[in-house]
């Protein structure tokens, strides 16, 4: 019974007959981003969401991300990828990999912290760097930045393409600009 308690609790058993899968609001993002979005748009993604039953971004989307950590499996088959990952990892959710201690969810949540602790500014050098288009980040975690979609769970915002908009010293009103239609 302790062992059912623990296992409901923590999403590994969700009871149920889901023919065509079930539609949770980080699915209906992905759909949305497939069909609005061009197929080579890059998105910045909570990097912590993976879980038993939690798709990855490109599942559904069929879009890139920057980095997510359950790309960090992908090492146990090509090692190589770590130099790749790593640096990314780092920008998206600072110090957190410094943190892991092997502990799943501890991992999750210190990923999850880190990345939420990220400026608007800082999201945008990152997205600069890695060629992002799109941020999607979990309600209620709210940006100044010009909202593509929106459902119960996340926003998905456009970011922008000027390099200029990346300093806000140089232009006050870089963060209320609407570059998209």
């Amino acid at each position: 019974v302790g062992g059912a308690i623990i296992a409901f609790r923590s999403g590994v058993w969700k009871p149920g007959v889901f023919p065509a899968g079930q539609q949770p609001a980080w699915r209906d993002a992905q759909e949305w981003a497939r069909i609005h979005t061009p197929t080579d748009a890059v998105f910045i993604t909570p990097p912590q969401r993976m879980g038993f039953f939690t798709p990855d971004w490109r599942v559904f989307s069929q879009r890139s991300t920057v980095v997510t950590l359950a790309e960090l499996l992908e090492a146990a088959y090509a090692p190589e990828y770590l130099a790749h990952w790593e640096p990314r990892f780092e920008a998206l959710a600072p110090g957190a990999l410094a943190q892991f201690r092997g502990d799943f969810f501890r991992n999750l949540r210190t990923t999850s912290e880190a990345f939420y602790s990220l400026s608007t500014p800082q999201v945008l050098q990152i997205a600069h760097r890695y060629g992002a288009t799109y941020l999607v980040v979990e309600q209620p975690h709210w940006r100044d930045l010009p909202e593509a979609y929106r459902n119960e769970g996340f926003v998905v915002y456009r970011l922008p393409l000027e390099s200029s908009l990346l300093n806000p010293s140089t232009n006050r009103s870089a963060s209320s600009r609407v570059l998209y239609p």
